[in-house]
């Protein structure tokens, strides 16, 4: 049975602060330093059963790093999009002020079937008027990240899109991607993601035509930052990696199977389950990061991480319970998972940044009557400075 810092930590310690170390019944309270030397496995510390000497589990190097070492995100923001039905409300843009977040704009492309080369953009007045009302509030946009839709709706698994005539896609996308690279120009939008899980055009086979768009985007706007929006495996996949090379910043969309828990109350122990999704999970997902940004001397930003509120919302990123509508809110379903990523994820040195899937529902986390769990671990860790 391995050892564990007690969950309730909501500010950073000082070196010679106590922290809960908890082993079972077992329970030490002990300062900063020695825990961080116990992590090291440098120190011993004692309990009334027993002598119990570093390290804290398999991992005990990388988790003893993000103990050691405070590492600051650069981009903390929250996914809000813009159809032909809706826009990003005066409600979404009010709770990131309070939050301290910034936001990710995500406006929806349409297509009419899986394999339409012809892709339809909403008006630009629709993305420009919430623009302008952001731009007059305390947050800025960090992203454009458009989201190719099938008939405006965003429920549309972008895997399965497979447009006929890829020459004619790569021209059409590429004059998308230039005009919202002219919008982020306009207001000072440092970031411009080219795909959101196109997992069928990002194969190794047409990196070609991502270099192209790449090197055109940057040619008439040297200083954006590209970005892709990859699923967790399309992005460790070799057979992807070629075309995903062709941006600024590395990047996935992190949803992982965090447990297998059913979450009922707000008792249930989950941090270390979500700890070690993030290192030991099928993907290998830490590891592949560091790899791919030391090889190419990139750093990483994790453009959707989130979660619905519900009793299985850690289990899969669509639950069974939503699916079958006999599902339950539970507000700490999403505030577990935030303060796990900020724990054990966000001091990984090479992650620059995160867009937190979205203040929208099914995943909202907000209200504008009440102030929610998930809310206030975003102003605890966002607007109190911890990442």
């Amino acid at each position: 049975m391995g050892w564990k810092i007690g969950d309730k930590i909501t500010v950073d310690p000082g070196e010679n602060d106590l922290v809960p170390l908890q082993q079972g019944d077992n329970t030490r309270n002990s300062t900063l330093a020695r825990i961080k030397k116990f992590l090291l496995g440098d120190e011993k510390l004692k309990t009334t059963a027993q002598t119990i000497t570093g390290a804290i589990n398999e991992n005990a190097a990388q988790m003893s790093d993000m103990v050691n070492n405070k590492h600051y995100l650069t981009y903390k923001s929250v996914a809000g999009s813009i159809s032909q039905d809706f826009t990003i409300t005066n409600d979404e843009i009010s709770v990131c002020e309070r939050m301290g977040t910034d936001i990710c704009i995500c406006p929806h492309v349409n297509i009419t079937s899986a394999t339409d080369n012809v892709l339809v953009t909403m008006e630009d007045s629709r993305i420009t008027e919430a623009l302008d009302r952001i731009k007059a509030s305390q947050i800025k946009p960090v992203m454009i990240k458009a989201h190719i839709t099938l008939n405006w709706n965003d429920d549309f698994n972008r895997i399965s899109y497979a447009p006929s005539d890829i020459p004619t896609f790569f021209t059409n996308w590429t004059n998308i991607m230039l005009h919202y690279a002219s919008i982020c120009n306009t207001y000072n939008i440092p970031i411009l993601c080219i795909s959101c899980e196109m997992t069928q055009l990002t194969v190794n086979n047409y990196s070609g035509y991502w270099q192209t768009l790449y090197n055109t985007i940057k040619s008439s706007y040297p200083s954006l930052q590209i970005i892709h929006a990859p699923k967790v495996w399309e992005f460790i996949d070799d057979n992807h990696e070629e075309s995903l090379q062709y941006a600024d910043i590395l990047s996935c969309n992190l949803y992982l199977h965090y447990t297998s828990k059913i979450f009922i109350g707000n008792t249930i122990d989950i941090y270390e389950d979500i700890a070690k999704s993030f290192y030991n999970n099928e993907y290998d997902i830490i590891k592949k990061i560091n790899e791919r940004c030391n090889k190419y001397n990139k750093k990483f930003y994790v453009t959707e991480i989130g979660c619905m509120g519900i009793p299985d919302g850690l289990v899969e990123v669509t639950p069974k319970s939503y699916v079958e509508k006999n599902s339950v809110s539970n507000d700490y379903i999403q505030s577990s998972l935030m303060e796990g990523f900020f724990k054990y994820f966000c001091n990984n040195e090479n992650i620059i940044g995160f867009s937190w899937w979205h203040l929208r529902r099914p995943f909202d986390f907000w209200s504008s009557t009440e102030t929610r769990v998930g809310e206030t671990i975003m102003i605890t860790y966002v607007k109190g400075g911890l990442v």
